[in-house]
């Protein structure tokens, strides 16, 4: 599923469809280190002022989340940008495909801050490892 296109087009767009609630407990899913945090809303709950940017830990993208609706990710690699847009629908984060330019929405999405300030992201309760990210505030890289 997750392609050089995009972390957040992977993150939003494409997550897991799968349903996973076993495992979970009211702390959170089992993956879950000791002493992490739910991000109240998912990743609406990390949208700031002046928006903010995630960083794959494996180095492979950079999306620029804007607090207007704007995103854009960069491959960092190809050096690849991809630019769409997003909006919440009743607290609910839609985005469109830059492949399509569908809307799709997903209000199911679960983010941790570890110990380590690295995030984890759960589509319908199933971890995405590859999608695990860092934040920063604002748009550093200027994508």
């Amino acid at each position: 599923m997750f392609n050089t296109v995009s972390l957040v087009l992977a993150l939003l767009v494409f997550a897991a469809c799968s349903s996973g609630s076993g495992g979970e407990d009211a702390s959170g899913p089992a993956e879950v280190p000791a002493g992490s945090e739910e991000i109240v809303g998912g990743l609406l709950g990390l949208v700031r002022t002046g928006g903010v940017t995630l960083s794959t830990v494996d180095g492979v993208s950079r999306t620029y989340i804007g607090d207007s609706g704007r995103l854009a990710t960069q491959i960092i690699a190809e050096g690849s940008i991809v630019e769409r847009s997003w909006r919440v629908d009743n607290g609910v984060w839609c985005e469109t495909s830059p492949e399509s330019a569908q809307e799709a929405c997903l209000d199911r999405d679960r983010v941790f801050l570890t110990l380590d300030e690295s995030y984890l992201y759960f589509a319908d309760g199933v971890l995405q490892p590859e999608r695990t990210f860092t934040l920063e505030q604002g748009n550093p890289y200027g994508l």
